[in-house]
């Protein structure tokens, strides 16, 4: 009986095995189970931090300095003389300085890079006004080339017109000497 059961369940358990039902030989309500294992996360580190973090957690790194300063001074691999004093104070200054004046001095230097790039470009900027101004010319040129067959045409027109004239005011020359001619000859 207990092996029918058993049999029963294991068909109708997800084949995944992520979520499985649990159902006890009581008359209590089924409980399912959540077997997904959590992501680790390593806040995006990568390298010794992270391998640090997924092991010790956030403050593994930091206890990993301190203890190897607190190694190295106690064993006297390095020693504190004025000059750690001073590099210790001379960080915390340009520390403190960055953090206060940073952002002010960003903002000059942005403004300033700004013009310079402004006096620099704006002769590039005004070589790229002057060439799209000539390519709008040329597009009212290309308007022009459509109209010059209706141009060509009309010339053609004109000098049918002008070997017309020629030819009528030859045709009316040779007219009016013939007359004369016959009138001459007439009278």
């Amino acid at each position: 009986m207990f092996s029918r059961l058993v049999c029963t369940v294991g068909r109708l358990a997800p084949a995944t095995g992520r979520v499985g039902l649990w159902r006890p030989l009581s008359t209590c309500q089924p409980r399912f189970t959540n077997d997904t294992p959590q992501p680790v996360s390593t806040s995006g580190r990568t390298g010794l931090a992270g391998f640090l973090e997924s092991k010790t957690g956030v403050t593994g790194a930091g206890t990993l300095g301190v203890g190897m300063a607190a190694y190295l001074i106690s064993k006297e691999i390095y020693i504190i003389n004025n000059e750690t004093v001073v590099v210790v104070v001379v960080g915390g200054v340009i520390y403190y300085l960055l953090k206060k004046m940073g952002p002010p001095i960003t903002q000059y230097i942005d403004e300033r890079n700004q013009k310079i790039q402004d006096r620099f470009y704006g002769f590039h900027n005004a070589q790229i006004k002057e060439v799209e101004d000539a390519i709008v010319d040329q597009q009212r040129l290309d308007g022009n080339l459509e109209v010059r067959h209706d141009i060509f045409s009309v010339l053609r027109e004109n000098n049918a017109m002008q070997l017309e004239e020629e030819y009528r005011r030859r045709w009316h020359e040779v007219i009016t000497e013939v007359t004369r001619r016959l009138d001459y000859q007439v009278c």
